[in-house]
């Protein structure tokens, strides 16, 4: 089971045999260093029996041998405090937020998918989205401006590209 204290940029996994002593040192097995080393662990999220980080570096999915690899290398150089800080799961996807947009991995297949709002010159409304969450059929983003945030959602149109509308100005100045 993942989770436990985070140390720097690793984190424990826990040894489920002894339920009744999961704070006891005995029960946590191994410490994995996920990332580079420099920047930590922002969100941890658990999907088709595999786990994944959000660290400032990308999205890394862990498997059995306890190797961590980020699953947005291509976006690598792009390194950002916001960056995968939020993770989600949407249409059998985990979809985190990056400085380059917004991106959905697929576990079963490998393939990530571009699911990022229109650019500047083609939408009103530019920004970072900084969080993302899904519910139902609808991903949602906070979408930060440099002054503002909105609230955004995106759904999948008939032609499998995803439609992305704002919602709500927030009241406040605040990034979300």
């Amino acid at each position: 089971k993942a989770g436990g204290p985070s140390i720097d940029n690793g984190y424990y996994l826990q040894v489920c045999g002894n339920r009744a002593g999961i704070c006891s040192p005995a029960n946590w097995g191994a410490t994995y260093q996920i990332g580079d080393g420099h920047w930590s662990i922002k969100t941890l999220i658990g999907f088709a029996d595999q786990v994944f980080a959000g660290t400032p570096a990308g999205l890394f999915a862990g498997d059995q041998t306890g190797t961590f690899v980020n699953v947005l290398s291509t976006l690598g150089g792009q390194m950002h405090p916001d960056n995968s800080r939020d993770l989600t799961i949407f249409e059998d996807k985990v979809v985190a937020q990056h400085l380059a947009g917004v991106f959905g991995y697929q576990p079963a297949t490998g393939q990530v998918e571009d699911m990022s709002p229109p650019r500047a010159d083609r939408s009103p409304l530019t920004g970072l989205i900084r969080t993302v969450r899904a519910h139902g059929r609808y991903l949602y983003g906070g979408l930060y401006t440099g002054s503002q945030t909105h609230l955004i959602a995106g759904l999948r149109t008939n032609n499998g590209r995803m439609a992305w509308h704002s919602l709500q100005k927030l009241p406040s100045v605040m990034k979300v």
